[in-house]
C-alpha cells in the first residue's frame, strides 16, 4: 500500500509543503507553557524569557554578569540549544525520541550471531540493506504525503498517515494502510522479542544469568524461558504512557549504547589479536571518530528526558548492581545452577561454530 501511495500521490505533490514551519503556538501548547517572546530594544542585547517544559523560566541572551550565571549556562549548554530552539515551533522532544525509538535496535542482530552461518558475509550486507530500506521506506512515503495533502503539522496524530492514504486514493487505500501497519507492528514486535530472548539464552550461556534461561525448546530450538520472561515484562510496562515509555526505552537504551561504544573502542585498542567475524576497515584513529556523532546525540537525548525517566533509569541501575551481588552470592552458595562458559565455548567450537 504504501508503494501504491506513493504511486498515486506523486502527481498531486506540492513541493513548496516540504518548507512550511511548524507553528510555534502548537509547540507552546504541548509543552503547557507560554513562552513569552520579548525583544529589549533598548538593551545592548536581545533578551529572550519563556516558561519551558522543565518548569522553571530560562533567560537567554540578557545581561548575565554573575559569576553564578555563567557557569549555570556553561554547564547546560545543551539545555540552551534546545530551549532555544523550540521557540520556532518544533517539538523536540516528542521528535527526538519517536527518531531515535523508530532508528534504534540495530545492533539487536548481534543477539542471533550464533544462529549464522556466515556473519563476515551475512551481517554487513543485513546491516546495509536495512539500513537503506529503513530510511528509503520512512522519508519517500511521507515526502509524498507531506507534499500531496494540506494537513498542517499540528493536525498530524496517531493513525494520520491511514488518513493521509484515503484523502490521495480512496477508503480502500487508507484501509490497507492501516492493515499493513498493524502487520508491520506485529512484525516488529516478534523480531524484539525474539532478540531479547536470544539476549537472555546467550546471557544463561555464559554464566551470566542460571541456566534455566539457556533452556531450548525441544521442537523449535527457540528460548522458551526468555521468551516468557519477555512477555510477561511487555505485558507489565504496557499499562505506562506511551512516550513516557518511549523516552524510557530510549534512555536506557542510550546508556546500553555508550557502553558498546566504548567497549568497540577499547577491544579495537587493546584487543587487536581477537577473533572477529568482521572487522570495520577503518584505522583505530578513525574508530574513535566515528563515534563521536552518536555519543553527542545520546547525551542531547539524555539531557531532554523528564525527571521522572531520570528516576526510573537510576532505580534500574542500583537493581542492576543488587542483581550482580545476587548473582555472586548464588553462584558462591550454590544456590542457582550456572553454566560453565568454558564449556559452553567448547561445545559451540566443536560444532564449527566459533574460533
Amino acid at each position: 500500500p504504501f508503494v501504491l501511495m506513493t504511486i498515486i500521490g506523486i502527481p498531486k505533490i506540492d513541493s513548496s509543503r516540504w518548507l512550511e514551519l511548524p507553528d510555534a503556538a502548537a509547540a507552546a501548547d504541548y509543552y503547557g507553557d507560554t513562552m513569552d517572546m520579548t525583544n529589549d530594544v533598548g538593551s545592548s542585547n536581545n533578551g529572550t524569557s519563556y516558561n519551558n517544559n522543565y518548569g522553571h523560566e530560562d533567560n537567554y541572551g540578557g545581561n548575565n554578569n554573575g559569576d553564578g550565571d555563567s557557569t549555570m549556562q556553561l554547564s547546560s549548554w545543551l539545555q540552551t540549544v534546545m530551549d532555544s530552539i523550540n521557540g520556532g515551533g518544533i517539538l523536540w522532544t516528542p521528535y527526538l525520541n519517536n527518531l531515535f525509538w523508530n532508528l534504534n535496535s540495530f545492533d539487536a542482530a548481534a543477539s542471533f550471531a550464533g544462529e549464522v552461518q556466515s556473519p563476515s558475509k551475512t551481517y554487513p550486507n543485513g546491516i546495509f540493506w536495512g539500513l537503506f530500506l529503513t530510511v528509503i521506506f520512512y522519508l519517500v512515503p511521507l515526502f509524498v504525503v507531506i507534499g500531496a495533502t494540506d494537513y498542517k503539522q499540528n493536525e498530524w496524530a496517531d493513525g494520520q498517515l491511514g488518513q493521509a492514504a484515503i484523502d490521495i486514493g480512496g477508503n480502500w487505500l487508507g484501509t490497507w494502510t492501516v492493515f499493513a501497519a498493524g502487520i508491520s507492528n506485529l512484525a516488529l514486535f516478534e523480531a524484539e522479542l525474539s532478540s531479547d530472548s536470544y539476549q537472555l539464552m546467550g546471557m544463561a550461556e555464559r554464566g551470566y544469568l542460571p541456566k534455566v534461561f539457556a533452556r531450548r525448546s525441544d521442537s523449535y530450538g527457540t528460548p522458551t524461558v526468555g521468551i516468557l520472561t519477555c512477555t510477561l515484562v511487555i505485558i507489565a510496562l504496557s499499562v505506562a504512557d506511551f512516550m513516557q515509555l518511549v523516552e524510557l526505552l530510549n534512555f536506557n537504551y542510550a546508556i546500553a549504547l555508550l557502553m558498546e561504544y566504548a567497549a568497540f573502542v577499547k577491544l579495537r585498542l587493546t584487543r587487536k589479536d581477537l577473533q572477529r567475524p568482521y572487522r570495520i576497515p577503518i584505522p583505530d584513529w578513525a574508530a574513535i571518530l566515528i563515534i563521536i556523532p552518536p555519543c553527542l546525540g545520546i547525551l542531547l537525548l539524555c539531557r531532554i528526558a523528564s525527571w521522572v525517566t531520570y528516576g526510573i533509569v537510576m532505580f534500574g541501575l542500583l537493581m542492576g548492581l543488587v542483581c550482580y551481588y545476587l548473582q555472586q552470592l548464588a553462584k558462591r552458595k550454590g544456590l542457582c545452577t550456572f553454566v560453565d562458559p568454558g564449556s559452553f565455548e567448547e561445545s559451540y567450537a566443536s560444532r564449527g561454530e566459533i574460533t
